[in-house]
């Protein structure tokens, strides 16, 4: 499994490469659902699109995390948002 954060897969859509690295990854490209949120919260634009066309072609795999304690408490002792811990409980 793959985990990724947001910010490679909006720039990886935008400089068309998102599909490449789906096509050459021998794992399962996974983000959580906070994650998506952060991709495609400007629905309107291309990267956006295409990050949302690959999640509802389940070329990449949405999860929601069960660990929630655990991504609280990264958030608060490094002052994250909660994209990144979530991306930690998957580790």
């Amino acid at each position: 499994m793959i985990i990724a954060d947001a910010s490679p897969l909006i720039l990886l859509a935008k400089l068309n490469m998102l599909d490449s690295m789906i096509k050459h990854s021998k794992h399962k490209l996974t983000i959580p659902e906070k994650v998506y949120g952060e991709c495609t919260a400007k629905a309107g634009l291309f990267d956006a699109q295409i990050i949302a066309e690959r999640v509802n072609s389940r070329l990449i795999e949405k999860r929601e995390v069960s660990d929630k304690k655990f991504c609280n408490k990264l958030a608060r002792d490094f002052n994250l948002g909660m994209g990144g811990p979530k991306l930690f409980a998957y580790a």
